[in-house]
């Protein structure tokens, strides 16, 4: 048994006739031990953050805070990353993460955002964060499905001298359900104009009204899809079953012409909510059309 220079001690023998050399080896090596920054945090540290239900496509904001201590001198200024975890057999939200003085986004990588504390730091030093969570809860094809997602905020120096150090950790969980909304008014309804004269057109809107009440606040796609044929989809305009006649359909809320075919998003708010349509008769030709008419219409609404 001989002791070898370096950092290894080898086996080697001889028997008989033969001659064999055997080498066991054990190798070691100066690995740098790894050093975290000397962080102390406290404050409002969250582990679990629940929103409950949200409803689908609803927009979501989450502020955490908190005060940390650096125990030791440091040189170079000191950057905040975030970590992502996605939670086995949940669905995994798509957020957000802004510093709340800067409005400068955490990123995932990189130097990432600075702290707030000034270079050289000083043993005793303090900084206090605020940070925002933002995202926008799933599709309603996902309405009973858990979303979760662990956030870590890490430290690190640029110097490099110190290894990532986790020092806010939260997991962020909600469940995304289809609000129930019922509707109030007829199922189907019909306005009659009457005895029409062409000095009557310009102001012979009528107005359809839909009335809802939900459960719950929520966002729906409205579809207006006429039943005659669209003359105009950008504008509205659709024909009636009288030839030389036309309907004009508008949203009464803005003012602005239907695009048939083609969803507007509407928010409706927890309890009564109101949905009006206004309908418009137009002339196709100078010649005024003789005879009675009716313009049918589909209205969709879809959870988003």
């Amino acid at each position: 048994m001989n002791n070898l220079p370096g950092n290894g001690l080898c086996l080697s023998w001889a028997a008989g006739w033969r001659f064999l050399v055997g080498l066991l080896c054990s190798l070691t090596g100066q690995h740098a031990s790894a050093e975290y920054l000397p962080l102390v945090c406290s404050g409002y540290v969250t582990t679990n953050v629940d929103l409950g239900v949200l409803s689908p496509s609803q927009p979501f904001t989450y502020p955490f805070m908190g005060t940390c201590t650096i125990e030791a001198d440091l040189d170079g200024l000191l950057y905040v990353t975030k970590n992502e975890i996605k939670v086995p057999g949940t669905a995994t939200p798509r957020i957000s993460v802004k510093d709340a003085m800067t409005n400068l986004e955490v990123p995932g990588m990189g130097d990432g955002v600075p702290l707030p504390v000034a270079s050289p730091i000083k043993a005793g030093s303090k900084f206090s964060y605020i940070y925002i969570i933002t995202g926008t809860a799933g599709p309603a094809s996902f309405s009973g499905v858990p979303y979760r997602i662990k956030l870590n905020m890490q430290a690190n120096s640029a110097t490099g001298r110190y290894t990532r150090t986790s020092f806010h950790n939260l997991t962020l969980s909600y469940k995304v359900v289809v609000p129930t909304c019922s509707l109030g008014s007829a199922k189907n309804l019909s306005l009659a104009f009457g005895t029409l004269t062409s000095q009557d057109f310009a102001t012979s809107q009528l107005t359809a009204e839909i009335s809802l009440n939900c459960s719950n606040a929520s966002q729906v796609d409205a579809t207006l899809v006429p039943t005659q044929a669209a003359l105009s989809d950008s504008m509205g305009v659709s024909a009636t079953t009288l030839d030389g006649l036309s309907m004009a359909a508008t949203w009464v809320d803005n003012g602005s012409a239907v695009a048939f075919n083609s969803p507007r998003t509407i928010a409706l708010s927890k309890g009564d909510n109101l949905i009006r349509l206004g309908f418009r008769p137009r002339l196709n030709t100078p010649d005024s059309p003789a005879g009675e008419f009716s313009s049918q219409y589909t209205l969709n609404l879809t959870y988003r």
